[in-house]
């Protein structure tokens, strides 16, 4: 290639870089169509789930845009190059986004300090249950040794029996259960 071909082909390309800058689109356009195999190649390395090809240009135009903003002549680089490494950080912003949208669980996370009670009312512990039982059969155990035989046997019969097995239309069933219950309240401490 000839010298003056490559001057040409610079002042051709600072002249698009310089006019885009100023908002021509033709000329916007002109400088995408020249860095279109960096998109394309960028295209087919990275696949971003949910964009298709116009959504990739879109974001390579909006690439562009940023890259003519913070362009610098003076600097050590070609406007391709900073064009190709500005798109490919993008990329990988977007990968990333994509990544961290994995993480994101689909509902809040809600501590269990903030829903103990919920928990307390809902989630049965076995060793909970276990020390409940034997709290009760202390307190079953504490009554039984304050009655008298007969209260026993009524004591026994209610906590052993169904309901419907129960006589409770005999009076005197019924004034010695109202003694169990008496005494059940003073172990139970209420």
């Amino acid at each position: 290639m000839r010298r003056d071909d490559f001057e040409g082909k610079k002042n051709r390309l600072e002249k698009m870089i310089q006019l885009s800058k100023k908002g021509d689109d033709v000329y916007f356009e002109m400088l995408m169509q020249k860095y279109r195999p960096i998109l394309l190649k960028f295209w087919s390395m990275y696949n971003i789930d949910g964009m298709d090809l116009n959504d990739f240009e879109q974001e390579a135009a909006i690439v562009m845009l940023k890259t003519l903003v913070n362009f610098k002549e003076d600097r050590n680089i070609t406007f391709g190059a900073f064009y190709k490494s500005n798109l490919r950080n993008h990329i990988f912003d977007l990968l990333r986004k994509m990544q961290a949208q994995k993480r994101i669980p689909s509902k809040n996370i809600i501590s269990f300090q903030e829903v103990s009670l919920y928990f307390e009312e809902t989630i049965i512990d076995p060793k909970v249950e276990v020390d409940a039982k034997l709290k009760n059969t202390e307190i079953i155990n504490e009554a039984l040794s304050l009655c008298n035989c007969q209260e026993k046997e009524v004591l026994m019969n209610v906590l052993t029996k169904l309901d419907a097995e129960i006589d409770s239309s005999n009076v005197k069933y019924k004034l010695t259960l109202g003694k169990c219950r008496k005494k059940l309240k003073t172990c139970i401490h209420i």
